[in-house]
């Protein structure tokens, strides 16, 4: 399993308690450190997940955490696109 990768400048805390049901999570943003960790990364693309932690810090019981997805489908695992018939549907008539 690779090392967790957290994302600097970027913070993720559960809703408020009186939030509406549609806000999902509540994110702040350290410009300055995430404009530098940003110019770090490699690629177009940076994949993130925002996680409930394991362990639950009690006095910041709404924090998450926010990594790095960098997960790649192992070689040889690849999908495959399927065979294209010269049909247009699987009706019988």
């Amino acid at each position: 399993m690779n090392e967790v990768k957290f994302v600097k400048g970027l913070f993720a805390n559960k809703p408020h308690e009186r939030a509406p049901d549609f806000i999902v999570c509540e994110l702040s943003i350290k410009a300055d450190e995430l404009v530098g960790f940003l110019n770090d990364q490699d690629g177009e693309w940076i994949n993130l997940q925002v996680k409930v932690p394991q362990k639950t810090n009690p006095d910041k019981p709404r924090r998450l955490t926010v990594s790095i997805n960098d997960w790649k489908p192992a070689v040889g695992n690849e999908r495959k696109p399927a065979k294209k018939d010269d049909f247009d549907d699987d009706l019988p008539f």
